[in-house]
């Protein structure tokens, strides 16, 4: 069945109180960011904003889905060796995220080639792969689901994932290959297989690609990519990831408004909404 969620980074706040705003706005779960990781000394790992989320969780119903190395991917630590000084720091990131999860109950965690850790050759390739081994190793241990969201083109990303095997799971973002032109969605989806995709990713952007828009009103193809899912039986969490209070969509306007409006799109595209996933 399906269940609809937000990136916490999609809200105007986050923290517990992101936890309540996502709730009022009628999703099912939560994405979470890291707060900042390793420069904010790890504060997802701290007992007491583990507790701050954990109540505001149980309190309101929502589900914490998964947890994203938000700071890791702009550190660009994961593109070196384990051995070498960056490649520590990333694997210290790694056991914060793993922890954090298993700590939390939270069973995905995220890990994302983009921004400083863009990989742009094969050596790099090489050093993130590993690291991905790595995290799988871990998170089997502790009954954390490793999933790895980047821009690869699809050939790079299914030999990665032959690399990994079915240790790693894809989270798939619709707009991604759109937005950076590597690729066609509905072709993507169908050679990466519906098993292998964890959770999908929805946003959407206008023409020049800036920013976001509402599901369905820009250039995302957003209902072709839900056609092909649905003719493909996938069914699971879909997680908008529009930033609803940065402009253009975010330009005077209500972000929890925007979040709703967005949610009514993703159950009407999606149907076989429910409980139990």
């Amino acid at each position: 069945m399906n269940q609809f969620g937000i990136c916490e980074w999609s809200l105007p706040v986050g923290g517990p109180f992101g936890v309540r705003l996502a709730a009022e706005c009628g999703f099912d779960g939560i994405q979470l960011g890291d707060l900042g990781g390793g420069p904010q000394g790890f504060p997802m790992n701290h007992p007491r904003v583990q507790a701050g989320y954990l109540e505001e969780a149980e309190r309101t119903g929502l589900r914490l889905h998964s947890l994203h190395l938000h700071t890791l991917v702009r550190e660009g630590t994961m593109l070196y060796p384990a051995a070498s000084g960056k490649g520590g720091l990333a694997r210290e990131s790694i056991q914060k995220g793993v922890a954090a999860c298993a700590e939390m109950g939270i069973g995905c965690l995220m890990l994302s080639s983009f921004f400083a850790t863009r990989i742009g050759n094969d050596y790099q390739l090489d050093n993130f792969a590993a690291m991905l081994e790595y995290a799988c190793a871990l998170g089997a241990e502790r009954g954390v689901r490793i999933v790895y969201e980047g821009i690869l083109h699809i050939d790079r990303l299914l030999g990665l994932l032959d690399r990994l095997g079915e240790r790693l799971g894809v989270l798939y973002d619709t707009l991604n290959p759109i937005r950076f032109g590597t690729g066609e969605p509905a072709e993507e989806i169908r050679r990466i297989g519906a098993a292998r995709i964890d959770h999908i990713h929805l946003k959407d952007a206008p023409h020049d690609m800036v920013g976001c828009c509402l599901l369905g009103e820009g250039e995302g193809r957003v209902a072709e990519t839900a056609a092909v899912l649905n003719a493909a039986g996938w069914q699971g969490w879909y997680i908008t990831e529009n930033y609803y209070a940065q402009p253009p969509m975010g330009a005077g306007a209500d972000p929890y408004a925007l979040a709703r409006r967005d949610l009514e799109t993703m159950k009407a595209l999606f149907p076989g909404a429910g409980e139990g996933l």
